[in-house]
Protein backbone atom coordinates (compact mmCIF):
# COMPACT_ATOMS: atom_id res chain seq x y z
CA UNK A 1 0.00 0.00 0.00
CA UNK A 2 1.52 3.34 -1.02
CA UNK A 3 1.66 6.38 1.27
CA UNK A 4 -1.20 8.19 -0.41
CA UNK A 5 -3.62 5.27 -0.16
CA UNK A 6 -3.03 5.13 3.59
CA UNK A 7 -4.22 8.72 3.97
CA UNK A 8 -7.78 9.46 4.94
CA UNK A 9 -10.02 10.29 1.96
CA UNK A 10 -12.63 12.98 1.53
CA UNK A 11 -15.32 10.31 1.83
CA UNK A 12 -14.17 9.70 5.43
CA UNK A 13 -14.18 13.38 6.37
CA UNK A 14 -17.12 14.66 8.42
CA UNK A 15 -18.79 17.95 7.52
CA UNK A 16 -21.31 20.11 9.39
CA UNK A 17 -22.71 23.59 8.76
CA UNK A 18 -23.97 25.15 12.04
CA UNK A 19 -26.40 28.04 12.01
CA UNK A 20 -25.42 29.73 15.28
CA UNK A 21 -22.22 30.59 17.11
CA UNK A 22 -23.14 28.34 20.05
CA UNK A 23 -23.75 25.42 17.71
CA UNK A 24 -20.42 26.05 15.99
CA UNK A 25 -18.58 26.05 19.31
CA UNK A 26 -20.31 22.83 20.33
CA UNK A 27 -19.17 21.14 17.12
CA UNK A 28 -15.63 22.46 17.56
CA UNK A 29 -15.43 21.03 21.06
CA UNK A 30 -16.51 17.46 20.38
CA UNK A 31 -14.19 15.08 22.25
CA UNK A 32 -11.84 12.73 20.43
CA UNK A 33 -12.29 14.48 17.08
CA UNK A 34 -9.74 16.52 15.17
CA UNK A 35 -11.80 19.49 14.04
CA UNK A 36 -11.02 22.37 11.68
CA UNK A 37 -12.99 25.52 10.96
CA UNK A 38 -13.99 26.06 7.35
CA UNK A 39 -14.72 29.69 6.44
CA UNK A 40 -14.11 30.73 2.83
CA UNK A 41 -11.96 27.65 2.30
CA UNK A 42 -9.61 29.27 -0.22
CA UNK A 43 -6.58 27.98 1.67
CA UNK A 44 -7.94 24.97 3.54
CA UNK A 45 -9.68 23.24 0.64
CA UNK A 46 -6.60 23.54 -1.53
CA UNK A 47 -4.76 21.46 1.05
CA UNK A 48 -7.49 18.79 1.00
CA UNK A 49 -7.16 17.97 -2.68
CA UNK A 50 -4.90 15.01 -2.00
CA UNK A 51 -5.08 14.14 1.68
CA UNK A 52 -6.97 15.03 4.85
CA UNK A 53 -4.80 13.47 7.53
CA UNK A 54 -5.12 15.26 10.85
CA UNK A 55 -8.77 16.25 10.30
CA UNK A 56 -11.88 14.28 11.22
CA UNK A 57 -14.50 17.02 10.92
CA UNK A 58 -14.91 20.29 9.05
CA UNK A 59 -17.14 22.90 10.72
CA UNK A 60 -18.37 25.24 7.99
CA UNK A 61 -19.21 28.60 9.64
CA UNK A 62 -20.30 30.38 6.45
CA UNK A 63 -23.92 30.67 7.64
CA UNK A 64 -23.30 31.84 11.23
CA UNK A 65 -24.82 35.37 11.37
CA UNK A 66 -22.60 36.52 14.27
CA UNK A 67 -19.55 36.14 12.02
CA UNK A 68 -21.00 38.24 9.18
CA UNK A 69 -21.79 41.45 11.01
CA UNK A 70 -20.29 44.87 10.37
CA UNK A 71 -21.12 47.04 13.38
CA UNK A 72 -19.94 50.04 15.32
CA UNK A 73 -19.38 50.65 19.01
CA UNK A 74 -20.43 53.60 21.13
CA UNK A 75 -16.92 55.02 21.09
CA UNK A 76 -16.57 55.02 17.31
CA UNK A 77 -14.75 51.73 16.86
CA UNK A 78 -15.62 49.29 14.08
CA UNK A 79 -16.49 45.64 14.66
CA UNK A 80 -15.82 43.54 11.57
CA UNK A 81 -17.10 39.97 11.60
CA UNK A 82 -14.48 37.33 10.94
CA UNK A 83 -16.74 35.72 8.32
CA UNK A 84 -17.01 38.88 6.20
CA UNK A 85 -15.50 38.33 2.76
CA UNK A 86 -13.13 40.62 0.88
CA UNK A 87 -15.88 41.40 -1.62
CA UNK A 88 -18.31 42.33 1.15
CA UNK A 89 -15.74 44.75 2.57
CA UNK A 90 -15.26 46.35 -0.84
CA UNK A 91 -19.04 46.61 -1.30
CA UNK A 92 -19.48 48.44 2.03
CA UNK A 93 -19.41 52.21 1.27
CA UNK A 94 -18.92 52.99 4.95
CA UNK A 95 -15.87 50.74 5.31
CA UNK A 96 -14.30 51.91 2.07
CA UNK A 97 -14.76 55.55 3.07
CA UNK A 98 -13.73 55.29 6.71
CA UNK A 99 -10.99 52.67 6.36
CA UNK A 100 -9.47 52.97 2.87
CA UNK A 101 -6.46 50.97 4.03
CA UNK A 102 -8.71 47.95 4.60
CA UNK A 103 -10.13 48.27 1.10
CA UNK A 104 -6.64 48.61 -0.37
CA UNK A 105 -5.63 45.35 1.29
CA UNK A 106 -8.71 43.55 -0.02
CA UNK A 107 -8.29 44.65 -3.63
CA UNK A 108 -5.00 42.81 -4.02
CA UNK A 109 -6.20 39.47 -2.60
CA UNK A 110 -6.42 37.04 -5.52
CA UNK A 111 -9.01 37.56 -8.23
CA UNK A 112 -12.77 38.19 -7.98
CA UNK A 113 -13.60 34.53 -7.30
CA UNK A 114 -11.13 34.38 -4.42
CA UNK A 115 -12.34 37.68 -2.95
CA UNK A 116 -15.93 36.41 -3.12
CA UNK A 117 -15.00 33.49 -0.86
CA UNK A 118 -11.99 34.55 1.22
CA UNK A 119 -12.83 35.87 4.69
CA UNK A 120 -10.94 38.31 6.86
CA UNK A 121 -10.87 35.76 9.69
CA UNK A 122 -9.46 33.06 7.46
CA UNK A 123 -6.77 35.41 6.20
CA UNK A 124 -5.62 35.96 9.79
CA UNK A 125 -6.12 32.44 11.15
CA UNK A 126 -4.14 30.88 8.31
CA UNK A 127 -1.04 32.41 9.91
CA UNK A 128 0.78 33.27 6.68
CA UNK A 129 3.54 35.87 6.87
CA UNK A 130 2.33 37.32 3.55
CA UNK A 131 -1.36 37.69 4.52
CA UNK A 132 -2.52 41.08 3.22
CA UNK A 133 -5.45 41.65 5.57
CA UNK A 134 -3.41 40.55 8.57
CA UNK A 135 -0.80 43.19 7.74
CA UNK A 136 -3.52 45.83 7.46
CA UNK A 137 -5.15 44.83 10.76
CA UNK A 138 -1.80 44.97 12.55
CA UNK A 139 -1.35 48.50 11.23
CA UNK A 140 -4.85 49.42 12.43
CA UNK A 141 -4.03 48.07 15.92
CA UNK A 142 -7.02 45.74 15.65
CA UNK A 143 -8.09 43.32 18.37
CA UNK A 144 -9.29 39.80 17.57
CA UNK A 145 -12.33 38.66 19.55
CA UNK A 146 -11.64 34.95 20.07
CA UNK A 147 -14.47 32.79 21.41
CA UNK A 148 -14.33 29.35 22.99
CA UNK A 149 -16.43 27.28 25.35
CA UNK A 150 -14.83 29.25 28.21
CA UNK A 151 -16.00 32.61 26.86
CA UNK A 152 -14.54 35.41 24.77
CA UNK A 153 -11.03 36.88 24.88
CA UNK A 154 -9.71 40.06 23.28
CA UNK A 155 -6.27 39.54 21.74
CA UNK A 156 -4.36 42.14 19.71
CA UNK A 157 -3.97 40.80 16.18
CA UNK A 158 -0.24 41.53 16.37
CA UNK A 159 0.05 39.20 19.39
CA UNK A 160 -2.26 36.59 17.90
CA UNK A 161 -0.31 36.17 14.66
CA UNK A 162 2.98 36.02 16.55
CA UNK A 163 1.64 32.86 18.25
CA UNK A 164 -0.24 31.40 15.28
CA UNK A 165 2.42 28.90 14.18
CA UNK A 166 0.97 26.85 17.01
CA UNK A 167 -2.55 27.50 15.77
CA UNK A 168 -5.57 28.93 17.53
CA UNK A 169 -6.35 27.27 20.88
CA UNK A 170 -8.33 24.09 20.30
CA UNK A 171 -12.08 24.53 20.17
CA UNK A 172 -11.90 28.29 19.54
CA UNK A 173 -12.53 30.59 16.62
CA UNK A 174 -12.27 34.28 15.79
CA UNK A 175 -15.67 35.94 16.03
CA UNK A 176 -14.71 39.45 14.90
CA UNK A 177 -12.07 42.14 14.74
CA UNK A 178 -12.42 45.50 16.47
CA UNK A 179 -10.42 48.63 15.66
CA UNK A 180 -10.55 52.41 15.56
CA UNK A 181 -10.68 53.82 12.02
CA UNK A 182 -8.00 56.31 11.02
CA UNK A 183 -8.66 59.94 11.92
CA UNK A 184 -9.81 62.00 8.90
CA UNK A 185 -6.56 63.98 9.14
CA UNK A 186 -4.48 60.79 8.85
CA UNK A 187 -3.39 59.29 5.55
CA UNK A 188 -2.87 55.61 4.77
CA UNK A 189 -1.19 53.61 2.02
CA UNK A 190 -0.65 49.97 1.12
CA UNK A 191 2.46 49.10 -0.90
CA UNK A 192 2.85 45.59 -2.24
CA UNK A 193 5.36 43.71 -4.33
CA UNK A 194 4.28 40.55 -6.14
CA UNK A 195 5.41 38.75 -9.32
CA UNK A 196 2.09 39.67 -10.92
CA UNK A 197 -0.47 42.36 -10.11
CA UNK A 198 -3.22 39.84 -9.34
CA UNK A 199 -3.58 36.20 -8.27
CA UNK A 200 -0.14 36.32 -6.68
CA UNK A 201 1.26 36.09 -3.16
CA UNK A 202 3.01 39.18 -1.83
CA UNK A 203 6.81 39.07 -1.64
CA UNK A 204 6.74 42.22 0.49
CA UNK A 205 3.95 44.50 1.70
CA UNK A 206 3.82 47.66 3.78
CA UNK A 207 0.69 49.06 5.45
CA UNK A 208 1.36 52.56 6.68
CA UNK A 209 -0.70 55.16 8.53
CA UNK A 210 0.43 58.63 9.55
CA UNK A 211 -0.53 62.18 10.32
CA UNK A 212 1.03 65.61 10.74
CA UNK A 213 0.29 68.43 13.15
CA UNK A 214 -0.31 72.03 12.12
CA UNK A 215 3.42 72.66 12.49
CA UNK A 216 4.28 69.88 10.04
CA UNK A 217 5.63 67.52 12.68
CA UNK A 218 4.71 63.85 12.78
CA UNK A 219 1.93 63.24 15.30
CA UNK A 220 1.07 59.64 14.41
CA UNK A 221 2.81 56.89 12.50
CA UNK A 222 2.45 53.12 12.15
CA UNK A 223 4.33 50.85 9.77
CA UNK A 224 3.32 47.19 9.48
CA UNK A 225 5.20 44.81 7.21
CA UNK A 226 3.97 41.60 5.63
CA UNK A 227 6.10 38.89 3.97
CA UNK A 228 9.29 40.49 5.33
CA UNK A 229 9.44 39.08 8.87
CA UNK A 230 8.26 35.66 10.14
CA UNK A 231 4.84 37.20 10.76
CA UNK A 232 3.24 40.57 10.00
CA UNK A 233 4.46 43.12 12.53
CA UNK A 234 5.09 46.80 13.15
CA UNK A 235 8.49 48.45 13.39
CA UNK A 236 8.46 50.72 16.47
CA UNK A 237 12.10 51.69 15.93
CA UNK A 238 11.12 53.68 12.83
CA UNK A 239 7.87 54.99 14.29
CA UNK A 240 9.62 56.33 17.38
CA UNK A 241 12.48 58.02 15.58
CA UNK A 242 10.08 60.08 13.44
CA UNK A 243 7.55 61.06 16.10
CA UNK A 244 7.52 64.81 16.74
CA UNK A 245 9.88 65.59 13.86
CA UNK A 246 9.42 67.13 10.44
CA UNK A 247 10.00 64.86 7.49
CA UNK A 248 13.03 66.69 6.20
CA UNK A 249 15.43 64.97 3.85
CA UNK A 250 17.97 64.02 6.51
CA UNK A 251 15.27 62.73 8.86
CA UNK A 252 13.73 60.65 6.10
CA UNK A 253 17.04 59.02 5.22
CA UNK A 254 17.71 58.32 8.91
CA UNK A 255 14.38 56.50 9.12
CA UNK A 256 15.20 54.47 6.01
CA UNK A 257 18.58 53.44 7.49
CA UNK A 258 16.94 52.36 10.74
CA UNK A 259 14.40 50.27 8.83
CA UNK A 260 17.18 48.69 6.79
CA UNK A 261 19.11 47.77 9.92
CA UNK A 262 16.06 46.21 11.58
CA UNK A 263 15.44 44.09 8.49
CA UNK A 264 19.06 42.97 8.20
CA UNK A 265 19.27 42.03 11.87
CA UNK A 266 16.24 39.75 11.57
CA UNK A 267 16.75 38.40 8.06
CA UNK A 268 20.12 36.81 8.81
CA UNK A 269 21.59 35.04 5.80
CA UNK A 270 18.34 34.10 4.08
CA UNK A 271 18.71 33.81 0.30
CA UNK A 272 16.10 36.54 -0.28
CA UNK A 273 17.72 39.13 2.02
CA UNK A 274 19.71 41.11 -0.62
CA UNK A 275 16.65 41.34 -2.86
CA UNK A 276 14.24 42.27 -0.09
CA UNK A 277 16.70 44.74 1.40
CA UNK A 278 16.26 46.96 -1.65
CA UNK A 279 12.50 46.56 -1.55
CA UNK A 280 12.32 47.41 2.14
CA UNK A 281 14.33 50.61 1.79
CA UNK A 282 12.42 51.72 -1.31
CA UNK A 283 9.01 51.00 0.23
CA UNK A 284 9.94 52.76 3.46
CA UNK A 285 10.90 55.95 1.67
CA UNK A 286 7.96 55.82 -0.73
CA UNK A 287 5.43 55.06 1.99
CA UNK A 288 6.66 57.81 4.30
CA UNK A 289 6.57 60.36 1.49
CA UNK A 290 3.07 59.27 0.53
CA UNK A 291 1.41 59.41 3.95
CA UNK A 292 3.32 62.29 5.51
CA UNK A 293 3.35 64.63 2.54
CA UNK A 294 7.08 64.46 2.33
CA UNK A 295 9.43 65.72 -0.25
CA UNK A 296 9.12 65.93 -4.01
Amino acid sequence: MDALSREATLNELGYVRPKTLDEALAKLNQPDLRVRVLAGGTDLLRGLKRRVNGIDLLVDVAEVPDLKRIDGTGDGRIVLGAGVTMTEILESPSLVERVPLLADGCRVVGGPQIRNQATVGGNVANGAACADLTTVLVCLEADALVVSAAGERRIPVADLVADLPGGLPGGSLIRAFEFTPPHPAETTAYLRLAPREAMSIARAALAILGGLGDDGRVTSLRLAWGAVFPHPRRVPEVETILHGRKLEDGVLQEAVRVMENVFLQESGDRWSAPYKRNVVTAFTERGLRQVLGGLA
